[in-house]
């Protein structure tokens, strides 16, 4: 087996002026055979990557990975040199590639694109034919809709933030690419969206109820035959993209209705009530807005405090100068939001 890696990463805040350019993800980039090398051993996707295939005896082609960490939206001149880096040099390999492991960040933005992730997948399956299968791993704060899971075979997130899961991303999507390859499964993918944005500092899945639903996306594929994989992505809330906020994403083998009751499963609001969390048990609640819920804790509370958060960008989302985010389906700016 001969698998292609790559990656190109950047989690876009949208809203600050300095955009994150050609040279900023150069310093970090790797090409060719040093991909390989450079993250062999490391807890990131692409280090996941290289340890199941290696451990598989599987050969490996190096193509181009660069990772900016979180800055301004990047350049369109940076976007295309990556995206073509990325395109040619898979289609140099074009037969002699049996599979392609991918990493992206899944919340990248461009001044002219708000999905420029996507029109990465859309590439690749213009050069390579739609039966290659594309394993895709994203980060947890990725913002994801269902266009991208029409040119990725299956896709996999992040479970944890803060992110100690990284390099087991990597794993489980490399793990599944193996997998179709050898002819022992044949995923399908399905994503749902609750209609939710919130603050990044409210991502965190140590706490309540992320960590619920976390655990619950984990325990969904011991409990379900045949249903492979339960990504939950927090969506990233500063950039501004028509597909922001949360979702998740079921991978299945050959069903695609699992995968679909599957995601829309790992979301349903019984599973707030299903680890059997009761307000009154919590010494601090904190709420995702100033209103949301208010009527059911303002009783409960000795008292009640409003902050806004540090992070990239103001805990109030409402304020926010968004030109692609749905507005009239997803909360906070609509109340209750749309499931999709």
């Amino acid at each position: 087996m001969r698998v292609a890696i790559a990656g190109f990463a950047l989690e876009s805040v949208s809203f600050l002026p300095v955009p994150t350019t050609l040279a900023d993800f150069e310093r970090r980039a790797c090409y060719g055979e040093a991909v390989i090398a450079a993250h062999r051993g490391t807890n990131t996707a692409i280090g996941g990557f290289v340890k199941v295939c290696e451990a598989a005896g599987a050969e490996m082609v190096g193509i181009v990975s660069s990772d900016a960490g979180a800055a301004g939206s990047a350049t369109d001149e940076a976007f295309r040199h990556y995206s073509d880096a990325i395109c040619r040099g898979i289609a140099a390999e074009n037969d002699r590639i049996d599979g392609i492991l991918l990493f992206l960040h899944g919340a990248m933005t461009t001044p002219s694109r708000a999905d420029p992730e996507t029109e990465i997948l859309a590439g690749l399956r213009a050069i390579m034919g739609p039966a290659l299968p594309i394993m895709v791993a994203l980060d947890y704060h990725g913002n994801l809709d269902a266009a991208i899971l029409k040119y990725a075979t299956a896709v996999f997130g992040y479970h944890y933030s803060p992110h100690t899961d990284m390099g087991e991303t990597g794993e489980r999507a490399a793990r599944c690419l193996l997998a179709t390859l050898r002819g022992e499964m044949r995923p399908v993918t399905a994503i749902a969206k609750p209609g939710v944005m919130v603050p990044s500092i409210f991502s965190a899945t140590d706490l309540e109820p992320l960590a619920g639903l976390v655990r619950r996306s984990l325990a969904l594929p011991r409990e379900k035959p045949g249903l492979v994989d339960v990504s939950l992505f927090a969506g990233f809330s500063y950039a501004d993209a028509p597909s922001c906020g949360f979702s998740v994403v079921a991978v299945a083998d050959g069903d695609p209705a699992l995968a679909a009751r599957a995601a829309h499963t790992a979301i349903d609001e019984d599973c707030f009530t299903e680890f059997g969390m009761r307000a009154a048990d919590f010494p601090i609640i904190v709420l995702r807005s100033k209103t949301h819920f208010r009527a059911v804790y303002e009783p409960l509370a000795a008292e009640i405090l409003i902050v806004d958060t540090p992070d990239w960008g103001p805990a109030d989302l409402t304020g926010l100068p968004y030109r692609h985010v749905p507005r009239e389906r997803v909360f906070p700016f609509a109340d209750p939001p749309q499931l999709l």
